[in-house]
């Protein structure tokens, strides 16, 4: 019920879907950049730490660049989660649109592969209600 319920507004979700992968694919060629600037920049500053652990005596810069370090290894390692975030959101996405393109007008029986790549998660309500989140960002209330 649930599902034939969203797919009253079907043609309305592919464009807003549709819509919003251009938006995370044009993203993700930033990002990309980005995880190869920090990458650059955590690749220096292991270099950096490297050669001052091997040549220098003096605590505080060692300590300095490992500081430095810690903070390349952070930022490279949030700037990629980013990315492979937003490659899993286009995927996801992408699969949502070819499955509500190819889904009939009204569903008839409970399909649970279709309920796999539609629905992201069911919270049954103290009512009895049941609510349905979609992949879309969508709810509907049953």
């Amino acid at each position: 019920r649930a599902l034939n319920i969203h797919l009253d507004n079907k043609e309305k979700y592919i464009r807003e879907t549709l819509a919003k992968i251009a938006d995370l694919k044009e993203n993700r060629a930033d990002n990309k950049e980005d995880v190869k600037k920090s990458r650059c920049e955590l690749e220096q500053a292991a270099e950096k730490y490297n050669s001052s652990a091997s040549e220098s005596t003096e605590p505080e810069l060692l300590k300095k660049y490992s500081e430095e370090l810690s903070r390349a290894e952070k930022r490279y390692h949030t700037k990629r989660r980013a990315y492979l975030k937003g490659v899993a959101e286009i995927s996801i996405l992408t699969c949502y649109v070819d499955c509500l393109k190819n889904i009939p007008a009204k569903v008839e029986a409970y399909d649970p592969e279709l309920f796999r790549k539609t629905i992201t998660k069911v919270i049954v309500k103290s009512t009895g209600k049941l609510a349905f989140y979609f992949v879309n960002g969508t709810k509907v209330t049953v």
